[in-house]
């Protein structure tokens, strides 16, 4: 039916029409759509298209992977003249029975045969007694059952590591630095060697894609090495991401918590505070002063009568 016809429906039909659309929403889905219709549905939809990619026949994607709580390698960049990707996703939950799963292997072939390359490299940022310690608790690395795949563990230490080392340094500088032992202080701290690892993997990602070679980076969440590798990756590659602009697009590829306090900055500001009064509302925690501020904190409690006038807390 064209639009056109639609404008021509009988009134009775009409009618009927809008007394289902005010029923509730399961009856709704009964109601077919008008053309230029929209609807907003909770419910899982297949939908079938046309693909002329690598992918023949039915390709089933699982939770094998875990990243982010999605179930497979997300793709982070493409090279514009050699097609090579770079993805990212978590380790592959092989656990101490050595589990196998046929979907995720045929996913990271695909992976590969999208620019015909010979081989699939994997980046693992951990150090590989990492990656198999975490086989106890259910993860694990990429075995022998991945075909034309080429695993590479990065030796990258994990985030409480980093921690801890950048703790280190900032008491190697804060309050004061200790010039006379400064060398070896610094090096009792391994971040430059954090720091070197971080950036010679980035620099082995770079290199594999700009040779035409489709990598896959992760670590074991996915989250903090691999966002580091991948971003900085980008950055060299693509000129673009060394743009002000282009740099915040690879800040937006990762999770910050920046955009959840800028979404609600009105719950994290004072707001009894003003630039114009030209000083700040210091608290007191003074247990012999505490006390509760009643015009801000019960103001909207009828049955508490305010002691203190709420516009002379802005005095």
């Amino acid at each position: 039916m064209t639009g056109k016809q639609a404008d021509f429906q009988p009134r009775e039909n009409r009618n009927l029409r809008t007394r289902k659309e005010s029923l509730k929403m399961e009856l709704l889905s009964d109601v077919s759509l008008l053309p230029g219709e929209e609807r907003i549905t909770d419910k899982d939809i297949i939908y079938i298209c046309p693909f002329s990619g690598a992918v023949k026949g039915k390709v089933l994607i699982t939770n094998f992977r875990l990243y982010f709580k999605s179930s497979d390698a997300v793709l982070s960049w493409i090279h514009r003249e050699n097609q090579a990707v770079i993805a990212r996703c978590s380790q592959p939950l092989v656990g101490m029975s050595g589990k196998r799963n046929k979907d995720d292997e045929r996913y990271l072939e695909l992976i590969r045969e999208a620019n015909d390359t010979t081989k699939l490299t994997i980046y693992d940022a951990r150090p590989n007694v990492n990656a198999v310690a975490n086989k106890a608790t259910g993860g694990g690395y990429e075995g022998d059952e991945y075909q034309n795949a080429e695993l590479i563990f990065l030796d990258i230490q994990n985030i409480h590591v980093m921690r801890e080392s950048q703790k280190k340094l900032k008491d190697i500088v804060y309050p004061n630095v200790e010039e006379s032992h400064w060398l070896s202080s610094l090096e009792s701290t391994h971040w430059l060697e954090h720091v070197k690892l971080v950036l010679s993997g980035a620099i082995q990602v770079a290199d594999k894609v700009s040779s035409g070679n489709s990598v896959v980076v992760h670590c074991s969440d996915g989250w903090d090495r691999t966002a580091q590798l991948t971003s900085l990756a980008m950055l060299m590659l693509d000129s673009h991401y060394r743009t002000l602009r282009g740099f915040q697009e690879v800040r937006s590829k990762t999770v910050s918590l920046w955009s959840l306090v800028n979404s609600k900055v009105d719950m994290y500001l004072n707001p009894f505070y003003t630039p114009e009064s030209g000083r700040v509302l210091y608290p007191v925690a003074s247990m012999r002063h505490l006390e509760l501020w009643v015009a801000y904190y019960i103001r909207w409690n009828p049955r508490i009568r305010q002691q203190v006038g709420l516009l002379l807390c802005l005095l």
